[in-house]
């Protein structure tokens, strides 16, 4: 069973989980996509029987304040034994108000059929995109949530080229 604790800031989860040893979570740490994400909005230490496993981070978005994009790091000792799956499933339940999203490569297989119970909401190129709150798919196309964050990087993108 897997508990996730609420922590202040980066450095404390640098040192609480040990990420110098592991590459994948030091990038979801320290190499946001600076034109994308604003700040962090909240991030959790992931514990499995009181050891720190992994890192998970909602992430607000630059252009859009109704959106959180959703970031999780794994050591590689605890990965492909459920704890994903978990998270998410923990995350799903907290009170937001923001839309979660999960964006990945579609080359990234293993967190695809790890997603295959989440709603994928849209491939865009080589992304492909999921809304973790299920219960709020309707509300979601209603309010046509892609298309609106498509739009925002569109504009970023006619920016950069003038």
């Amino acid at each position: 069973m897997i508990k996730l604790v609420s922590i202040d800031n980066c450095s404390d989860a640098w040192d609480a989980v040990e990420m110098n040893s592991n590459p994948d979570i030091y990038d979801i740490l320290y190499e946001p996509d600076e034109k994308k994400f604003a700040n962090r909005c909240q991030s959790y230490l992931i514990k499995e029987n009181e050891k720190n496993v992994g890192y998970v981070s909602l992430i607000f978005e630059n252009y859009d304040y109704r959106f959180l994009f959703l970031d999780i790091g794994l050591k590689k000792e605890y990965q492909d034994k459920g704890i994903f799956n978990e998270v998410l499933e923990k995350i799903e339940k907290l009170d937001i108000s923001q839309y979660i999203i999960i964006e990945t490569s579609i080359n990234n297989h293993k967190v695809i059929n790890s997603l295959k119970n989440i709603i994928r909401i849209k491939v865009i190129e080589d992304r492909v995109f999921y809304l973790l709150q299920r219960k709020r798919y309707e509300e979601f196309i209603v309010f046509n949530g892609v298309d609106n964050l498509i739009d925002h990087y569109d504009k970023l993108d006619k920016k950069k080229i003038k």
